[in-house]
């Protein structure tokens, strides 16, 4: 064998160039990382489809329903309101609630409308809190996401309570006699 070269016929390098080396590699690596899971899907070169964009597709078809996996699913509309703690910074403020109406995007539905209510008092103490910021969205689900987007508040530490409610038409007697009105004056 030759000075410097190993049992398998490579040369090997200089301890100070191998650290070199390494460290400029760790570097670049660094500055290669995707910080989110959609840019790590990205650069792999998965491009996740949105079920939004397949709910607005169906919407502007005037459709009630999408098809998921060969299956047709009909679309509801959601409630979703959630309190967060007072003491947060605009600039978190605004990441929670963007990061929260991202997931309902991404997983859940479609965001028909959404509203900041405001800080209110709480009816008892949350955690160490008297008094929360509500947040109030409408969105439009085939039902799919709700498990997901309840783990998934439970891991944000400034969510101090969620509330997800399907609507429902409700048929009150006005709405029978207007109905009822529509139609003998159709005939």
């Amino acid at each position: 064998m030759k000075k410097g070269e190993n049992e398998v016929g490579n040369f090997e390098q200089a301890e100070g160039q191998e650290q070199k080396e390494s460290k400029s590699e760790q570097e670049s690596k660094k500055e290669e990382k995707p910080s989110s899971l959609c840019e790590i899907r990205e650069a792999v070169g998965e491009k996740e489809e949105y079920i939004s964009e397949k709910i607005k597709k169906a919407i502007e078809e005037g459709k009630n329903f999408i098809e998921e996996n060969g299956r047709l699913k009909r679309l509801k509309d959601y409630e979703f309101t959630v309190v967060i703690s007072p003491d947060l910074g605009e600039k978190k403020e605004k990441e929670l609630i963007d990061a929260i109406k991202d997931f309902i995007e991404r997983k859940v539905g479609k965001i028909i409308y959404e509203k900041s209510e405001g800080e209110k008092e709480l009816a008892y103490r949350i955690k160490k809190y008297d008094r929360g910021k509500f947040f109030y969205i409408e969105y439009k689900s085939t039902g799919r996401g709700e498990e997901e987007l309840r783990k998934f508040l439970e891991t944000e530490e400034y969510v101090l309570r969620y509330l997800i409610v399907r609507k429902e038409k409700i048929e009150t007697k006005g709405h029978i006699w207007r109905a009822k009105m529509k139609k003998e004056l159709s005939q």
